[in-house]
């Protein structure tokens, strides 16, 4: 049979939004040996208005010892035809820590690899995700299993 599909070059490829996701998701793992991991969850676009060629991904922290408890840290959306820009979507106690990214309180707007990777680092670096993440931790401690 003939193929009819072009020969694709898969050994340049430039990282992705949900790659870059997915590598910070296996760090965590390891920052906090395991009593906090995340996870990435996508999610219907459709049904919450998003385009069709958008993809939708929540990024939760989960703890296993609290009956895999999950918080939602963010949303990110992007197209996945072109990947960037990401809009990323969160609580606005982040603000006074993201006024690098954000101007008016709003969703961060990150238009290429290395402003999501400074915005995911000051997310990840914020008092509010610290205070989560320590939090989760101690709760976790101290659930006795």
């Amino acid at each position: 049979m003939k193929s009819l599909w072009p020969n694709l070059n898969l050994s340049d490829l430039p990282k992705t939004p949900i790659s870059i996701l997915k590598e910070q998701t296996a760090s965590l793992a390891i920052v906090t040996k395991n009593i906090v991991h995340a996870e990435l969850k996508t999610i219907n676009g459709l049904e919450l208005g998003y385009d069709i060629n958008q993809a939708v991904l929540d990024f939760n922290l989960v703890s296993p010892l609290l009956d895999n408890y999950q918080y939602n840290l963010f949303r990110a959306i992007f197209d996945l035809k072109q990947n960037y820009p990401v809009t990323i979507l969160l609580d606005e106690a982040y603000n006074p820590d993201l006024c690098d990214f954000t101007t008016e309180n709003g969703p961060l707007k990150i238009s290429n690899e290395r402003e999501l990777e400074a915005a995911l680092e000051a997310i990840f670096h914020s008092r509010v995700t610290i205070n989560i993440l320590t939090n989760l931790i101690n709760m976790s401690a101290g659930s006795g299993s």
